[in-house]
Formats: structure tokens, C-alpha cells, sequence
């Protein structure tokens, strides 16, 4: 049985708060919780090639992007299904291993991933402030 509209506004549909990352994972979940079943076609093959569409010469901006939203999305999720003290917990290892990647990356003269980690930092921050998912690419046309 595949849910109909109705059902879907019941359940809900993607959670807007995310911008990137585990969007697809928190339906499941709930399309799960509500007692609906999720089929899979294993025949069925995707070839992801990330970022393959996005020009090169925005390519950095795009990797900045993309490393926010991961740990603002997994901060997110963590704290929507086990809350606020759990995703904290879980996630102040990462914000002292970003502190100190910036500063092992940065000693090594490695802008570009000191950059990464810093935008690493600045997601898990975001989301243990409770900011919304707010970043977007700074893209010069």
C-alpha cells in the first residue's frame, strides 16, 4: 500500500528545517513510526557523482556548504529524536576536533582545510544555538 497525499500530510512531509542531509532519513523515520512501510527495489542502481553540476570555479564554495550543513544537519536530527543533552554530548568531541584540525591546518599554512573545519565549527554552533539551517553559498556571479 504507497501512502496518498493524505497521508502524507498526516505524517508530514520533509522536515524544512533541514537544507541538506538526513531529510530523506527523518521521513523514513516517521513514515516508520506512523506504521507505514518503506519498499526498496534493489535492482535498482543510482550513481551518485557528487557536485558533478556545480562549476569548478565554485566548487570551494560549494565544499564549504556542504561540510556546514553536515554538522548542522547531524546536530539536528540528533537532537529532534534524542534531544537536546544527547546531540550535546555527542557532538562536543567533534567541536574540540574541529578546534584543533583549524589549528594544526592552519600551522601547516593549509587555508582550504583549515576553511573546512572552520565551516565544520561554525554548522555545529549554529545548530547547538538552535539557529536555523541559515547558511547558503556566497556565489559571485
Amino acid at each position: 500500500m504507497f501512502l496518498n497525499i493524505s497521508q502524507f500530510k498526516e505524517i508530514g512531509f520533509f522536515d524544512e528545517n533541514f537544507f541538506l542531509y538526513l531529510e530523506e532519513i527523518d521521513l523514513c523515520r516517521r513514515v516508520i513510526k506512523d506504521g507505514k512501510k518503506i519498499y526498496m527495489d534493489s535492482s535498482i542502481q543510482i550513481f551518485h557523482e557528487g557536485a558533478k553540476s556545480v562549476d569548478s570555479s565554485i566548487s570551494f564554495e560549494v565544499e564549504l556548504t556542504r561540510n556546514w550543513h553536515w554538522m548542522w544537519s547531524r546536530f539536528y536530527f540528533q537532537k529532534k529524536y534524542y534531544g537536546y543533552f544527547f546531540a550535546l554530548i555527542q557532538f562536543v568531541p567533534k567541536l574540540f576536533s574541529n578546534v584543533l584540525k583549524i589549528i594544526l591546518y592552519s600551522l601547516l599554512f593549509n587555508k582550504k582545510k583549515s576553511l573546512v573545519y572552520l565551516y565544520r565549527l561554525r554548522g555545529i554552533i549554529s545548530a547547538v544555538l538552535g539557529q536555523r539551517s541559515w547558511y547558503r553559498p556566497r556565489i559571485k556571479t
